[in-house]
């Protein structure tokens, strides 16, 4: 009997690392579907570099984020983001031309656990987003979310055109 409970177990065990492993493959090609492409880019925009105080903590851009970068700062992208709900989270930083450094447009692509955990944060998301509705536009689909988010009010056009060739490469997974 207690051989066939610790067989049952690692199978078990195995099926589950199997199983979360093969969704990380997923996301990294749902992610690389979806995200920015060089022709996305406005015209005078390029990647912003990363600072020097902040390259500890995000160390490329485009970037999929590791756990501890993800856990950091997810509750400053929106308020009342819940990191454990995230299962991946990508982040490209665009900036002018004439400052690199910026972080003048912001796309986040956030791929949650499951269809209950995204409809959780997307909730809040869309709140987030409708306080800041002249800077910010969510596109979802299942677990799926894209954030654009531009400092200035007169970089909204661009989001604007960004989003709806996102929203393209979306409805095509």
């Amino acid at each position: 009997m207690k051989k066939r409970l610790l067989t049952l177990f690692i199978i078990l065990f195995s099926a589950f690392f199997y199983i979360n492993s093969s969704s990380a493959v997923s996301d990294v090609e749902v992610v690389n579907t979806i995200r920015l492409a060089e022709t996305d880019i406005p015209e005078g925009y390029r990647y912003g570099i990363i600072p020097d105080f902040a390259a500890g903590l995000l160390k490329s851009n485009p970037w999929m984020l590791d756990p501890a970068a993800k856990k950091k700062l997810a509750h400053r992208i929106y308020p009342g983001a819940e990191y454990t709900r995230i299962s991946s989270l990508h982040m490209t930083i665009l900036a002018t031309d004439t400052n690199p450094y910026g972080d003048d447009i912001v796309c986040y692509i956030f791929m949650f656990n499951d269809e209950k955990s995204a409809k959780d944060e997307i909730i809040k998301l869309n709140e987030y987003c409708g306080y800041n509705s002249d800077r910010s536009i969510v596109l979802e689909k299942n677990n799926i979310a894209v954030f654009l988010l531009v400092d200035s009010t007169k970089d909204y056009p661009h989001i604007r055109t960004i989003s709806e060739s996102m929203r393209n490469k979306l409805d095509s997974i």
